[in-house]
């Protein structure tokens, strides 16, 4: 449907169907930030309905890589977005630590720094057990970052909006593919680790693996 078609039957912009509403929809298409205000006026609760898929209208957002205005203005209109985990990709934050799913920067920057504490909550929430359902380990945004080779800046904006003077981090890389130099990724969590108290940084395990030999 069209902006047009919007204006003139705005209560299209409430109709629900088993896929969700109009917003949800329009948001995997890349569009304007015109439209999405325009649906959000027609219908401000569909900013914190779920669709089908338990992904709120932010973490569809991220997913499809609307850009940098339409995310803002998602976040502007309903911050608590950000602390919503939906049941298959976890906060907004983890979405966009995902390859294909990478923002720009100053979209990351203001996922991070809206609900920072995001950065930790898969690891508290998984930290009694192992392996998760699947039987691989634990995920957090962090490892997500370093072992989808994040380029530097991403990786130092996670660093540095971390909410814990701890970090618990056991991440494999590689440097098959890399956008960082290994040596600056390890300089960047060094710095992490000294920026803290020694005794709060319970581990620090970094294993590179190069695959070409």
């Amino acid at each position: 449907l069209t902006m047009q078609a919007f204006r003139a039957h705005p209560q299209l912009a409430a109709e629900e169907t088993d896929s969700g509403l109009p917003l949800h929809a329009i948001l995997r298409t890349n569009p304007s930030t015109d439209l999405v205000t325009l649906l959000l006026n027609q219908y401000t609760p569909a900013i914190s309905k779920p669709d089908g898929m338990d992904l709120l209208p932010l973490h569809i957002a991220c997913l499809f890589r609307a850009n940098h205005n339409v995310i803002k203005l998602l976040i502007d209109t309903f911050p608590q977005a950000a602390q919503h985990c939906c049941n298959f990709l976890g906060y907004p934050i983890d979405i966009v630590c995902q390859p294909g799913c990478l923002p720009s920067f100053e979209t990351f920057q203001l996922i991070v720094q809206t609900y920072p504490q995001a950065l930790m909550m898969m690891e508290e929430e998984e930290e009694e057990t192992e392996m998760d359902s699947e039987g691989t380990e634990p995920r957090s945004p962090l490892k997500d970052a370093l072992e989808n080779r994040l380029p530097l800046p991403f990786i130092r904006c996670l660093l540095r909006n971390y909410p814990a003077k701890q970090l618990t981090l056991t991440c494999d890389l590689t440097d098959k593919d890399a956008n960082n130099n290994n040596d600056d990724v390890i300089e960047e969590l060094a710095g992490f680790a000294l920026a803290t108290e020694a005794s709060a940084v319970q581990e620090l395990d970094i294993r590179w693996t190069n695959l070409t030999t």
